[in-house]
């Protein structure tokens, strides 16, 4: 790479041989398919409105529309924004509960040529309204508005657009804490559901709705039925309503969940055959293997599991894996990109990383979205011109890495990280190995501050609850001892956002200072055991400790542990800051200490060595004249507060113990200097 581009930078000069570069940006990129790019996401569904009318199209409680009744309504909310003035390029805010009404309005926006913003109504006021400001939607589509908004005829002909007019805009939160609106093109919508259709087939597909349309994981469940000809059901309970009335369903063929999902249809829901369901969707967030494998084992081997990965920004989902049980690997491969879809592993120079090495991962193709409304720095940040390609590309922040095969393994999130104590900690890997341990569902490790401005990691789980010792002894089989939380949660459910995933914001607060009572208290006895409690507990501010307590768990770092030592010293015992930080209990540590000898003197026996010129000159001056203070360094401190001048005097014999050279001497050898 130096020798055919010598004026590149270094960062810039390329890892890969000409055959690894040419597989990284073309082999598992050749995905090029046609269809779906000069198709109108609304013709989808129109296309079987025409050919077959009376199929069903929606089922919901508040009645079931054939497709030439749910046109007929899209084509009434869509002549009753037509005359209020709504057209191509705005925005209309969709504010309704799950129901037929609810997908008569979105197809009802789309037919008007507009675009869409799905908000739950269950959402708080205050940030209904920011929403709506934000987007400065046009009209507002309401339980109250509804009827209102249904035009005497129907529009006959979708308002004709340009290919990439906007279709939706979906809110996802924000680092900032301000949440941002991602826009999606109708171009988007149509090239997903196209490559939907290649992965599921074109048979009929019939899919439950039960989560709330402001999240895209709804995308699917909504429009590839309607794409296909087949009917959308739509639930409108809570998840421990829903979860059990999906499995008794025989009219469903594909279930679109999170694995949060997963895992409570198998916790909740009879255990049955799902004969007429050919595939499981997961999104949303890491697929572990053992919820997969858990849930073909209470609803069916049969069961093909597709692992679809894909951030809002790039239209709902952009890579599939199916599940294999055969793979060892924890955690399910994200897969190989869909159709039209190309993905690059980079690092911080945009450049492509080799195989088996991790770095960002970074997404182009017919489902790239337009970028964030009202916000073009961040569009710019993150939607870039695609230097691999034609288009854009979009930085996810998400990592990754490719396998030989050509598949990508998800890693985690780069703007999740943790630094703590110096050093760097992802929760992602720490959940994926608590997750290995037998009785916990689920978790999720956060980092807390106590009192003391002290970070320490808290890890919350779902499951049988766990004496908190048995899950750091399971962990430290895993992970290093500072990856080993230090406050364990016991919950009954994992808190969840409105699209199933886990909702870190709403975790309870961990409780007062970690490892104080947290195990069994076990006393100190032996003096060794005194001294080492009474030093620790003292440097990290506790009451009390138990024998039984790991360093890491009361709070400690390896900061705090030189302190300890440094005490310890003081105390007449030597506890390396190793043995004290690696220790699985403070029991285990104080076995570790040694007693300092302080009447112990330096050997005389240690080598001699000829002194150096300068060496030899000092010594002769002091021979000469043994009054002459010339090199002699005489400095007088004064001490203001209580003074132990034991410990000076210990700290001076456990330097020379240290440092043998501080008590060099010079005697004389057959009248030479040694």
């Amino acid at each position: 790479a130096i020798l055919e581009t010598p004026e590149a930078s270094i960062p810039r000069l390329s890892l890969l041989s000409p055959a690894e570069r040419e597989f990284l940006l073309y082999g598992i990129n050749d995905t090029n398919t046609p269809g779906g790019e000069r198709t109108d996401v609304y013709d989808l569904f129109l296309r079987h409105a025409e050919s077959d009318p009376d199929r069903p199209a929606v089922n919901a409680a508040d009645g079931t529309l054939s497709y030439r009744k749910l046109d007929v309504l899209a084509g009434r909310i869509a002549k009753g924004l037509q005359d209020a003035g709504v057209g191509p390029g705005d925005i209309v805010a969709v504010i309704l509960p799950r129901s037929s009404r609810l997908i008569c309005a979105l197809l009802g926006v789309l037919k008007a040529g507009a675009a869409y913003l799905p908000l739950d109504p269950q959402q708080p006021p205050e940030r209904l309204r920011f929403f709506i400001n934000d987007s400065a939607a046009k009209l507002c589509i309401t339980e109250e508005s509804y009827g209102s908004m249904l035009g005497e005829e129907p529009l006959r002909r979708r308002v004709p657009t340009e290919k990439n007019a906007l279709c939706y805009c979906i809110y996802t939160s924000g680092s900032t804490g301000t949440p941002k609106g991602v826009l999606i093109r109708r171009d988007n919508l149509a090239a997903y559901l196209c490559a939907l259709r290649g992965i599921y087939g074109e048979a009929p597909v019939c899919m439950p709705f039960f989560t709330s349309a402001g999240v895209d994981l709804s995308v699917t469940s909504v429009y590839l039925p309607l794409a296909t000809g087949g009917c959308v059901y739509v639930y409108a309970g809570d998840l421990n309503e829903t979860l059990p009335q999906i499995t008794g369903n025989p009219a469903l063929n594909i279930l679109k969940l999170t694995p949060t999902h997963m895992r409570i249809m198998c916790a909740l829901c009879k255990e049955t055959e799902l004969k007429n369901i050919r595939h499981i969707i997961a999104g949303g967030e890491a697929l572990y293997r053992r919820d997969a494998a858990e849930f073909t084992r209470c609803f069916g081997k049969h069961l093909k599991i597709h692992n679809e990965y894909g951030p809002t920004e790039t239209t709902v989902g952009c890579m599939d894996h199916v599940f294999d049980p055969s793979d060892a690997s924890d955690v399910t491969p994200i897969g190989k990109p869909i159709a039209n879809t190309q993905v690059y592993v980079v690092d911080k120079y945009l450049q492509p990383v080799p195989v088996g090495v991790t770095g960002e991962l970074c997404i182009a193709g017919a489902g790239v979205g337009r970028g964030y409304l009202n916000r073009p720095g961040l569009t710019a940040e993150k939607f870039i011109p695609n230097p691999f390609g034609n288009g854009l590309l979009y930085r996810t922040g998400d990592l990754a890495f490719v396998r030989e095969d050509g598949v990508l393994i998800f890693v985690g999130r780069n703007d999740l990280q943790i630094k703590l104590n110096g050093h760097r900690v992802e929760p992602g890997e720490i959940e994926a190995a608590l997750c290995k341990t037998d009785g916990v569902e689920s978790a999720a490790v956060t980092v807390r501050e106590d009192g003391a401005n002290r970070q320490f990691l808290c890890a919350y789980y779902t499951g049988r609850e766990i004496p908190a010792k048995e899950l750091r002894a399971a962990l430290l089989q895993i992970l290093p001892s500072y990856m080993i939380p230090h406050i364990f949660v016991h919950l009954d459910a994992m808190p969840l956002t409105p699209s199933g995933k886990t909702d870190r914001g709403a975790l309870p607060e961990a409780g007062p200072c970690p490892g104080a009572g947290a195990e069994a208290e076990l006393l100190p006895v032996t003096p060794q055991q005194l001294a080492l409690a009474e030093a620790v507990a003292r440097t990290l501010g506790l009451d009390h400790v138990s024998m039984a307590d790991r360093y890491y768990a009361l709070g400690g770092d390896s900061i705090r542990a030189i302190h300890i030592a440094s005490a310890l010293i003081g105390q007449g015992y030597e506890l390396t800051v190793s043995d004290l930080m690696q220790s699985a209990a403070l029991s285990d540590a104080a076995e570790k200490m040694k007693p300092l000898h302080m009447e112990e003197t330096p050997e005389t026996d240690a080598p001699s060595f000829p002194l150096t010129p300068a060496q030899e000159g000092i010594w002769l001056q002091t021979v000469r004249a043994p009054d002459d203070p010339a090199y002699r360094l005489r400095f007088l401190l004064e001490v203001t507060r209580p003074f132990e001048t034991d410990v000076l005097r210990r700290s001076f014999v456990l330097l020379a113990l240290r440092h043998p050279v501080l008590c060099c001497a010079f005697p004389t050898e057959n009248a030479a200097g040694r």
